[in-house]
């Protein structure tokens, strides 16, 4: 895969803001260059930042724009042609940029690609969101669509479970000003209309939302497909297994 930028945009989240990076950090890819874009935070949330040691971080400020913008603005100073986000409550899961990197290898000539994911609620526990899957192919296949198929169930990504190229996104017209937390959602159904998107149905992201309910299946589900993503695509045995019982029991798992 081509070096990879992350833009996180960044507004009042002190408590999740150190869960999402490391998230990145802890990747089995590592990223090239995360970019946190503050939009006029007041919880100490940039402070946090500004101290923060990493480095590869850079931080860009912007007085209370909006995520929208925000976002926009990451992409804009990335440094790299591909760039993936992050919403700073959200968490990658540990082979999250391996899966984008799998997909882009199988289809070089695309330029978006994306994972299935599961909701969590305030304590991390984890649930499915409800997708109704084309295909379960786990090496990935391309979404056709699928919104009219599925207006009715959650969307298949959402935009810390996606990569796409700079030129791309610029030819999208990027996250629509002024649709505040609809921004997101509109950029995801102008996705699913104009692009083809390569998709996994693995589950890479943990996606923040208030759920009603949360059953040991999900966790189960999760904690096995982590060890077989894994184990295909040759990632050391004891690697795996450490690593996929650790998130098990963190709450955070595949």
């Amino acid at each position: 895969m081509n070096k990879l930028s992350v833009v996180i945009p960044l507004h009042d989240h002190i408590d999740s803001i150190e869960r999402a990076l490391n998230s990145v950090l802890n990747q089995y890819e590592k990223v090239d260059e995360i970019i946190v874009v503050d939009d006029g935070s007041t919880d100490g949330s940039l402070e946090f930042i500004q101290s923060y040691s990493c480095y590869n971080l850079k931080l860009i400020e912007q007085p209370g724009l909006g995520v929208a913008a925000a976002l926009n603005k990451g992409v804009a100073s990335a440094r790299n042609a591909h760039v993936a986000f992050l919403d700073p409550a959200d968490t990658w899961l540990p082979f999250f940029t391996l899966e984008m990197k799998k997909l882009e290898q199988q289809h070089p000539h695309l330029n978006i690609f994306a994972s299935r994911y599961q909701f969590v609620d305030s304590h991390q526990n984890p649930a499915d969101a409800k997708i109704r899957l084309p295909s379960a192919n786990p090496n990935g296949f391309l979404l056709s669509s699928f919104y009219d198929a599925n207006k009715r169930n959650d969307l298949p990504f959402v935009i810390s479970s996606m990569l796409i190229s700079k030129a791309r996104f610029e030819k999208l017209g990027g996250f629509p000003i002024g649709n505040g937390i609809d921004a997101q959602r509109d950029f995801l159904l102008k996705i699913l209309e104009r692009s083809e998107v390569l998709y996994s149905p693995n589950i890479h992201v943990h996606h923040q939302m208030k759920v009603n309910e949360n059953t040991d299946n999900s966790k189960l589900s999760a904690f096995f497909s982590l060890r077989l993503f894994g184990l295909m695509n040759g990632l050391p045995l004891n690697s795996v297994l450490t690593q996929s019982k650790t998130n098990y029991k963190k709450g955070w798992q595949l």
